[in-house]
């Protein structure tokens, strides 16, 4: 069997089996000369034989598209949680605390008497991420593969250490480089006291935001577009534009926008964030289109829908310039470089002033959500649905209505249907 055919039908088999990914990519690392590892890979997939370099290579394979993924989206050192004890050649962690303390309330992980701990683990050191090659799995629990050994544990010390500097750092060094680009803010000559930053302020905010965010933190926030049937259907293939979405603590129910029948759940890299939309004041999709306030004409938009993509800017800003005088390390100076309005990392995450908004570029769609506190029984009628299966042919057979319009395009992103608590309601797979 050739190496390549065999990791591209095993990854492809993994991934259609939404319930067993994490057991059966694991295996991948047990050690092989462990007759029981081969015998697995044997009968799970219903293979004759198995050699072990055809899973040493599969793991390889695996391991080196993990590393070329998740390069730009984790740092060099990532914090993960677990709950209950390490064991096996390969363990399961997560990125986002409150997955591993759901997981340890409800008793599914570790038993019921298990706790939460928290390690850091070198970016190197993690062999997958299992929603990065599998985005569309039926379970988000923003989960990593690691080796029990390449795990630290974070003492409380370290972590408060590690918190306090993310209260200290990030946010005097964000107003800083604000109060930095003062020139780029606004109309060419003239002095800007607040309002509308312009193009160059706006792309001034994001790169400052881009260098001094936490994005360990932002990386476990769930981030969903809002809007109808139809807007969400015509982001089909446009990942590269950037969709203004909702941010939600793992949990807690995904947010909405305040409108919008439907949301598009999405993984990407925030680019921007706000604790309430109209501080960043983006404007929707179709402004930056052919004639739209930010787009341009045909020529320019078609131009920047085949290099970036299409990019938002925010259009409110206030006046960042004697925020330079800020001191790091001074109680005043670091509290009054908090008291803005963006969302840098947890220490100024505010989850009362809704709703709120993150910009998303290179995003990924991993599901629908149909909010059931909209009560058109729409939720409902895609839980009955469990017999139809996910082609075109029987969606149009047994689904009517706006179920029928939700379920074909559910099948077209290849994504499944959620409501706002991620309890699934149909899948296509």
């Amino acid at each position: 069997m050739k190496f390549m055919s065999f990791q591209s039908w095993l990854a492809q088999t993994i991934a259609d089996d939404g319930c067993c990914q994490s057991e059966a990519v694991s295996y991948l690392w047990t050690d092989p000369s462990q007759e029981d590892v081969l015998d697995y890979f044997a009968t799970y997939f219903d293979l004759d034989t198995i050699r072990a370099e055809d899973v040493q290579a599969a793991a390889d394979e695996m391991y080196q598209k993990t590393q070329a993924i998740i390069a730009s989206d984790f740092p060099d050192e990532i914090q993960v949680w677990r709950c209950g004890e390490l064991a096996g050649d390969v363990t399961s962690v997560t990125t986002s605390k409150g997955v591993a303390t759901r997981g340890c309330g409800g008793g599914y992980y570790g038993g019921k008497d298990a706790a939460v701990a928290s390690y850091t683990v070198n970016r190197s050191d993690v062999l997958v991420s299992i929603e990065h090659l599998w985005p569309a799995g039926d379970f988000v629990e923003d989960e990593l593969l690691v080796r029990p050994g390449s795990l630290r544990p974070m003492k409380e010390s370290l972590l408060r250490e590690y918190i306090r500097e993310l209260l200290t750092e990030d946010p005097v060094g964000f107003v800083h480089a604000l109060a930095a680009a003062t020139d780029e803010f606004g109309k060419p000559g003239e002095e800007f006291f607040g309002g509308d930053p312009g193009k160059s302020g706006g792309k001034a905010i994001k790169r400052a935001f881009a260098t001094n965010a936490d994005y360990q933190f932002l990386n476990s926030l769930d981030t969903v577009h809002w809007g109808d049937t139809y807007m969400v259907s015509d982001l089909f293939g446009k990942s590269k534009d950037e969709l203004s979405t909702t941010m939600s603590l793992p949990s807690e129910f995904l947010r909405d926008a305040g409108g919008g029948d439907m949301g598009l759940w999405v993984k990407g890299r925030i680019t921007l964030a706000a604790n309430n939309m109209d501080e960043l004041y983006s404007g929707h999709y179709n402004e930056y289109g052919i004639g739209g306030v930010f787009g341009g004409d045909e020529a320019e938009v078609a131009h920047r829908d085949k290099s970036s993509g299409r990019n938002k800017r925010p259009t409110v800003a206030k006046d960042y310039s004697r925020y330079g005088k800020l001191e790091k390390g001074n109680e005043y100076s670091e509290k009054l470089a908090r008291n803005i309005p963006y969302v840098l990392d947890q220490s100024t995450w505010d989850p009362t002033s809704d709703p709120n908004e993150a910009l998303v570029d290179n995003w990924k769609p991993i599901g629908l959500i149909i909010p059931t506190w909209k009560d058109d029984g729409i939720g409902n009628a895609l839980r009955d649905m469990e017999y139809v299966e996910g082609t075109k042919e029987d969606i149009e057979e047994f689904a009517i209505g706006r179920t029928k319009q939700v379920m074909l395009l559910a099948l077209k992103f290849g994504i499944p249907i959620y409501d706002e608590d991620r309890d699934l309601l149909w899948s296509p797979k």
